[in-house]
């Protein structure tokens, strides 16, 4: 029978998973929920940790077989990351400890908080197997046959969907942003979630199963079987969907693509295509291969700008905050605050923020390589010192720049 303590642990334990569901379903929760939703997580970790004290005080006790060896590892791995995670999501906070915002430079805190959290999430997994031999112990052969199926069967859908996503390109940093499916069900991610988690906890299944010895004092390989099935069904399925949408690439639009999902661009892929081709043809090697474009390619808005959207995000002259609610054309904006707006969205930004009335917002020394400035009208200025000018609505920033020369075409 187990102790309150025992019984308050595995309660934590549950509410812990939960959480790490809902924090890596962005989609579902939005940005106010998931950042509370951090701090929560981190408390409830807090308490893991006080109530799993003793096994801090016997890190350096006994001997170390391969099963604690590598248990070990794996805790100091996982707490590692989530100590990273954590401190990389609170220096972009804007709701939930907005105070902390920029103690790590935004850009470098976005690939943290982005590689670092799934990180968390695949050794949350593998930690939590290691763990199930233990927990299953009490099932019955045929239970544990059943359960071994199973999960062996979710775990391969699952590695389908962590392929299908692009998360290698996320833990290994190659990316700044992630791919959101808006379009996708909520409770169908927070499945699809708990699908890529018990790949990993069946890996960490599968390891304990061979690093520890079993009825007849021998280390067997027979668990690997089951990982291999997965492996299997994980690569099968995946290669079906890309065959699939190759076939349907041609009845989708990329731009529909675009607009149903995240979007991104990386440093690397620098291929320009030129001017003269069509706005299709444009979007198709857009949409395929993520490469930069020249400016000016698509059709002005309705009022004759060009590239207002995506390219790079505007500085705003107003400070973040809420509007006055009587003023409803053309709000000037709160008269005090810490941080300035910028809209647009940018050339690696979400589809969803490629629009005027989504407002980010940052400090004023904030520097980033999707974050600039819009000229509206033609200015000859000799700069001599550093100055600010203000337009109506966007702070333009000049510095030592010697002689600018602006004409009427949009300037990124």
């Amino acid at each position: 029978m187990q102790t309150k303590t025992g019984i308050i642990k595995r309660i934590v334990d549950v509410v812990l998973t939960v959480l790490l569901l809902f924090l890596m379903a962005f989609q579902v929760t939005g940005e106010v929920l998931h950042e509370w939703l951090g701090i929560g997580m981190t408390a409830a970790l807090v308490l893991h940790h006080i109530l799993n004290r003793k096994w801090y005080k016997a890190v350096f006790k006994g001997k170390y077989s391969p099963y604690r060896i590598v248990m070990t590892a794996v805790n100091m791995l996982l707490l590692a990351a989530i100590a990273v995670t954590t401190l990389s999501g609170m220096s972009m906070s804007g709701h939930a400890v907005p105070f902390m915002y920029g103690l790590i430079s935004v850009m470098t805190a976005r690939t943290l908080h982005l590689a670092m959290s799934y990180w968390s999430f695949i050794l949350m997994g593998v930690h939590i197997g290691l763990h199930m031999k233990a927990m299953t112990a009490k099932l019955p052969d045929m239970g544990k046959t059943a359960f071994k199926v199973i999960l062996t069967g979710v775990s391969g859908v699952g590695l389908w969907l962590f392929l299908k996503s692009g998360i290698v390109n996320y833990i290994t940093f190659r990316t700044h942003f992630a791919f959101l499916d808006f379009t996708t069900a909520k409770w169908l991610i927070l499945l699809q979630n708990l699908a890529m988690l018990l790949f990993f906890v069946l890996i960490g299944y599968v390891l304990s199963g061979v690093i520890q010895k079993n009825i007849d004092k021998k280390n067997s390989v027979k668990p690997l079987v089951w990982l291999g099935c997965a492996m299997i069904i994980g690569i099968a399925l995946n290669i079906g969907w890309k065959e699939k949408s190759n076939q349907g690439s041609a009845d989708v639009s990329g731009w529909q693509t675009v607009q149903s999902t995240t979007a991104q661009t990386t440093a690397q892929q620098t291929e320009a295509v030129t001017a003269s081709q069509d706005s299709s043809a444009i979007l198709e090697e857009v949409n395929d291969n993520f490469i930069y474009i020249e400016v000016g390619s698509f059709a002005p808005n309705a009022w004759g700008l060009y590239d207002c959207h995506g390219n790079v995000n505007e500085w705003c002259w107003d400070y973040y905050g809420d509007y006055n609610t009587a003023q409803t054309a053309d709000p000037a904006g709160a008269e005090t605050g810490t941080r300035h707006v910028y809209r647009g969205g940018g050339w690696n930004d979400f589809a969803k923020n490629m629009r005027s009335a989504y407002r980010a917002a940052g400090q004023a020394d904030m520097k980033s390589y999707n974050l600039g400035i819009g000229c509206l009208t033609d200015i000859v200025i000799i700069i001599r010192k550093t100055y600010h000018l203000y337009s109506k609505s966007r702070l333009i920033y000049l510095k030592n720049c010697g002689t600018i020369e602006s004409s009427n075409q949009s300037r990124r």
